[in-house]
């Protein structure tokens, strides 16, 4: 049992917090004093139960008891550090073995903190807030370190593109100039056809370099509208399809918010590549949704879900990358990457997420600018 004394209500940072114990009565003793608090609580009386609550309560901190009817606490601790999805939650052993050795396999096990039954409601309550704390700069820490990641990654790409397409276009300006001379010095028609032929592949060669950087040619008005852009653009992919593939669209057609001209090809980008992952048979989804929640006001999602083939983690990362393809055509490797530069420069983003043989999901996001 816990001491007489209790505290006047407090109110503290939320938090989530689950209560593992097989005694019903501590249980409410803990519950009660937490929610009392402004926490919030849920509870577990066996191992298994906290493993489920764990898995659906997703909880910012852990209350266990050691001895519990099924397993071992310290064994329970282990299991949960173990699952990469749950091993940050602090866990918080409450208990009354409170031998130097128990405490020792306590902090074996993962244990954050270690607090004997009966304890002291103030003292109790500060320990489970300083958990929280420590968690919450834990996580930030973490998300701000994969942010800097991405980021980096971002800047790198961008560095190799651009890169790539000065020194591209470096070497195709002298192309064009000597052989748009020699086609004019040449009379033999079948050599001017010779040379038209490579002048065509020094443009094409050219498109690749304005790829790189996101320098598309703009296909849509600046002051297209959502839902007949989208419907222009899912009418021309449709004209390509072979008989047993279907694009469902599933947006307002008559949706008038203004977005930028680049999401025209970039939605294209999209959907030509789910139509090759698709292949000859099977279902392209396109849907659109507006969120005003995010913190950056109100943005448009775009998702384009597909039967496909699908794909693993590592190709999802790869996807955007200038030049990665799954297919071994030359050309391949700029539609995705290209798509992504191009949102990135209107302040939108692009994610690729799927499962080998279960199909992928494309997401666009895009900051809407209303006019006032």
């Amino acid at each position: 049992m816990t001491t007489p004394s209790t505290p006047s209500p407090r109110r503290h940072q939320q938090g989530r917090i689950l209560v593992v114990d097989d005694s019903k009565s501590q249980r409410a003793v803990e519950t009660e004093l937490l929610e009392r608090n402004g926490y919030e609580v849920e509870e577990a009386e066996t191992g298994s139960q906290c493993l489920a609550k764990v898995a659906s309560f997703r909880p910012d901190l852990i209350l266990e008891d050691v001895m519990l009817p099924d397993v071992d606490g310290f064994r329970l601790c282990r299991i949960i550090k173990s699952n990469p999805k749950f091993s940050e939650i602090p866990v918080i052993f409450i208990t009354s073995l409170d031998k130097p050795d128990d405490v020792l396999k306590g902090f074996q096990a993962g244990g954050a903190d270690y607090v004997a039954k009966p304890f002291h409601n103030e003292e109790f309550l500060a320990r489970v807030q300083a958990h929280l704390d420590l968690a919450v700069l834990t996580r930030e820490r973490i998300e701000q370190a994969e942010l800097m990641t991405q980021t980096q990654s971002r800047i790198q790409r961008t560095v190799l593109a651009e890169g790539l397409a000065h020194n591209l276009n470096n070497l195709l300006a002298p192309l064009v100039g000597n052989l748009s001379w020699l086609r004019n010095e040449i009379s033999e028609a079948k050599h001017r056809e010779a040379i038209d032929d490579m002048l065509q592949i020094v443009e094409r060669l050219k498109r690749v370099a304005q790829a790189l950087t996101g320098n598309m040619e703009r296909t849509m008005r600046p002051d297209a509208t959502l839902g007949s852009l989208m419907a222009a653009v899912c009418n021309d992919i449709e004209l390509t399809l072979k008989p047993d593939v279907r694009i469902e669209q599933r947006f307002d057609e008559e949706d008038r918010t203004n977005v930028p001209s680049p999401l025209g090809p970039t939605l294209t980008a999209i959907l030509v590549n789910a139509v090759e992952a698709v292949e000859t048979k099977g279902r392209i989804t396109v849907e659109a949704a507006h969120d005003e929640t995010g913190p950056t006001g109100e943005t448009v999602v775009i998702t384009v879900t597909d039967t496909g083939h699908g794909l693993d983690e590592e190709t999802a990362q790869k996807a955007f990358l200038p030049f990665f393809s799954t297919k071994d055509t030359v050309g391949a490797g700029l539609g995705l990457h290209q798509a992504q530069v191009a949102l990135e420069r209107v302040g939108g983003t692009v994610r690729l997420e799927g499962s080998p043989g279960q199909g992928a999901v494309c997401t666009i996001e895009l900051p809407i600018k209303r006019n006032t």
